[in-house]
């Protein structure tokens, strides 16, 4: 049976992360529209179209970091576990009331808080680097073109603290 303690700041954590994943999720939805409003107020932002190798090489980057998102991060994560350090941060709720267990899965759960991090900024930068292109070419298709992907690898990279504590990550 998990301790009050355990509970209360694992539901804590949980809601952080919907909410950090919600501001991500609705991050592309954004600048959507202000590439929208750029491109109908008719003020050209750049003066010379980028050429067709910056273009591939964005493509390329963000194929590359789309990938990455998949294994890096719990690459990444799977590393720093064990040097972890859980710390009170409140006096009210001491670590030392909870079991080996529970201290191990607040590990395990704060590992996977970076690795969400991780792959949501990593989602996230390839909607930016669409948002750029779509700034210098006043074209809002080309960014769609990044921010579909952007947005499926949101919704892939959502939230599951169980997924840390059944330690299948």
């Amino acid at each position: 049976m998990p301790t009050p303690h355990f509970e209360k700041t694992s539901k804590s954590l949980k809601l952080k992360m919907n909410l950090i994943w919600g501001i991500f999720l609705i991050a592309p939805i954004f600048y959507m529209g202000v590439l929208y409003k750029i491109t109908m107020t008719g003020t050209e932002l750049s003066s010379t179209p980028p050429n067709n190798a910056f273009v591939s090489t964005l493509v390329i980057i963000s194929i590359v970091i789309g990938m990455l998102s998949f294994f890096f991060p719990d690459f990444l994560v799977k590393k720093m576990t064990s040097q972890i350090k859980l710390q009170n941060h409140h006096p009210n709720q001491p670590l030392d009331k909870m079991d080996e267990k529970e201290r191990e899965d607040m590990r395990l759960i704060t590992a996977y808080f970076v690795s969400f991090l991780l792959k949501n900024a990593m989602a996230e930068s390839i909607a930016i680097y669409g948002l750029v292109l779509g700034v210098m070419t006043d074209d809002l298709k080309l960014f769609l073109y990044f921010a579909v992907p952007s947005i499926l690898l949101l919704i892939i990279h959502r939230p599951n603290i169980e997924q840390a504590t059944n330690r299948t990550f």
